[in-house]
């Protein structure tokens, strides 16, 4: 982005970079409303984003179908693993006595998802 006035473009989206923010801030979005740690809901949004970002290669495939579905499955696991990475660098560490379940802390947007 070349300007910070403006919100992200699909062009931006269509990196890795972008690709894996926008799974971390939509992930810790649903997260955060629901008010649960579910680690399988960014691997969702991660493969959701593959394939809208794919799906032009779906709808006039320049190769087999089977290799852009298979591409669009690998694309997600990156995307997922970025958001993670990125998730694990920057997120708040919970704190020493968490227990889990029912003594669990509230969780904040920016939570790590794995400890």
């Amino acid at each position: 982005m070349s300007d910070t006035s403006t919100f992200m473009e699909f062009t931006e989206v269509a990196s890795l970079a972008g690709a894996a923010t926008a799974t971390l801030i939509i992930s810790n979005a649903i997260q955060h409303v629901i008010k649960r740690q579910v680690r399988w809901i960014a691997f969702v949004v991660a493969l959701v984003t593959s394939l809208i970002l794919g799906w032009p290669d779906i709808a006039n495939p320049p190769k087999p179908l089977a290799m852009v579905i298979f591409l669009i499955g690998v694309n997600g696991c990156l995307i997922y693993l970025t958001a993670v990475g990125a998730n694990t660098v920057t997120g708040t560490p919970p704190p020493d006595d968490a227990l889990g379940g029912a003594d669990a802390p509230p969780r904040t947007f920016q939570s790590r998802w794995y400890s």
